[in-house]
């Protein structure tokens, strides 16, 4: 059984996926979850493309038809198809991005981190508020027993081990 790309209509990679599936199908659409304003999104890593599993070439035809699918991709009336190395390669990647991506911590009030800043170097402190400014945060920490406004990059503030 291989793997063959198929192409997707614009938007409508979610409704091709589930039409695919309730018709029997294994199928891959690789998806990577990013962060807007605080709200997570997914977008498909292939725009407008996606992977199928068959090894019944008869059954293309109905895949064609599939709400969602605009077609087999096909080069030169062949089928080009991917080994299961291939696609278990992709799906590592993108599992290892969307793992990593979930597991970032959020920043939150009374949160205790250190501060990666030379001048503070793992310092302790705890966040008093965070205020959103475009893409980066400005964090109000408590810090030497006082309150310090600190501008500072996600990058540069690491959690406190509890």
């Amino acid at each position: 059984m291989d793997w063959i790309i198929i192409t997707i209509k614009p938007n409508q990679s979610k409704k091709a996926e589930i039409n695919l599936k309730k018709q029997g199908f294994i199928t891959f659409f690789p998806r990577i979850l990013y962060k807007i304003k605080n709200k997570t999104y997914e977008r498909d890593i292939f725009s407008g493309y996606a992977f199928l599993k068959s090894n019944d070439f008869e059954k293309l035809k109905s895949v064609n038809a599939t709400y969602g699918v605009s077609k087999v991709l096909s080069i030169q009336n062949r089928i080009p198809t991917l080994t299961d190395d291939t696609i278990k390669s992709i799906e590592d990647q993108v599992n290892a991005q969307n793992n990593h991506y979930q597991s970032e911590k959020t920043l939150k009030i009374n949160n205790q981190v250190l501060i990666k800043l030379e001048i503070f170097k793992d310092q302790p402190a705890e966040i008093i508020n965070i205020i959103q400014k475009k893409d980066s945060q400005s964090i109000l920490l408590r810090l030497l027993d006082s309150s310090h406004t600190i501008w500072v990059d996600k990058s540069l503030v690491e959690f406190q081990d509890s």
